[in-house]
């Protein structure tokens, strides 16, 4: 792994990346949990009245 992705050379380790890539994963699949129950409490329509494009409403 390391002679393939040059770790030494970027100044990382398989674990350091390991644990990188877990976090990242945890992270999103957070979001995506959460989110839609995030905004299913909002009023949707004056939420997405903030992204109406004038003129064409």
């Amino acid at each position: 792994m390391e002679k393939f992705f040059h770790l030494k050379e970027n100044g990382t380790t398989v674990s350091t990346e390991i644990l990188a890539g877990l976090t990242t994963f945890f992270a999103m699949a957070y979001i995506i949990v959460v989110n839609p129950q995030i905004l299913s409490q909002t009023d949707n329509a004056r939420f997405f009245a903030h992204f109406r494009i004038p003129g064409l409403t």
